[in-house]
């Protein structure tokens, strides 16, 4: 794990302005946390991805954001994807406050957080 991209990525999160955390969306106003690390790592404001072109496809988002963050495909999938043990059943409800605490634990614990993985949709 990347710790100071993940700080980074974290206080970018904070930082956001309200609506622009949305864990059911890669791209777009608002985007999930591979989606503000892809951003992070491109030099990007909140702009709608598809009208600059330089992301990768959306079927790489989640290798290129692990990579970027120096994640493992276990670890990116658990983050990525809201896979811990208190989440809601659909990633569009988990709030920007929920992501940032977990991403609070997986920072403090160097990623190895024994999170109980559950499908999301």
């Amino acid at each position: 794990m990347n710790r100071e991209r993940m700080i980074a990525l974290r206080k970018r999160i904070a930082d956001a302005p309200d609506g622009e955390f949305d864990m059911g969306s890669f791209c777009g106003a608002a985007c999930c946390i591979a989606g503000h690390a892809l951003r992070m790592k491109h030099g990007i404001d909140v702009v709608p991805v598809w009208d600059i072109g330089t992301f990768e496809p959306f079927d790489l988002e989640h290798d290129a954001a692990a990579a970027y963050l120096g994640l493992d495909y276990d670890e990116a999938d658990a983050l990525f994807y809201a896979r811990w043990q208190d989440a809601p059943t659909h990633l569009i409800e988990v709030t920007k406050e929920e992501g940032l605490r977990h991403l609070d634990e997986f920072i403090a614990n160097d990623g190895d957080v024994p999170w109980v993985l559950k499908e999301t949709t």
